[in-house]
């Protein structure tokens, strides 16, 4: 199931997976990398599933709110086929988009 799908305002779509997972030790960045590689097919599906609905090329992230960290890309078959190189939307972006969904007030 999916957590979070909006439209930023550029009108890219993206998909957000929430995580409650915790991290103790001292290279966050190291975790959340691994985390990516541990939820890449499980977001990769989400979005060739909304691609099937929304034709426009799909972000997909994961974010950690415990960490706190954020993590982000273009799934492969997106990039394959725009041959776009990926590039980071910034969590300021993610931030404004949830503080505008009336679900959250």
């Amino acid at each position: 199931m999916l957590d979070r799908t909006f439209v930023d305002s550029r009108r890219r779509p993206l998909i957000v997976d929430f995580k409650l997972s915790r991290h103790g030790g001292a290279d966050a960045g190291a975790f959340l990398d691994r985390e990516r590689e541990r939820y890449r097919t499980q977001l990769e599906t989400y979005a060739q599933v909304m691609h099937e609905i929304d034709p426009r090329p799909i972000r997909v992230g994961l974010y950690f709110p415990l960490v706190p960290g954020w993590r982000e890309w273009a799934p492969a078959f997106v990039r394959t086929r725009l041959h776009e190189q990926p590039d980071a939307w910034s969590r300021a972006t993610i931030t404004e988009a949830l503080d505008r969904d009336p679900r959250r007030r």
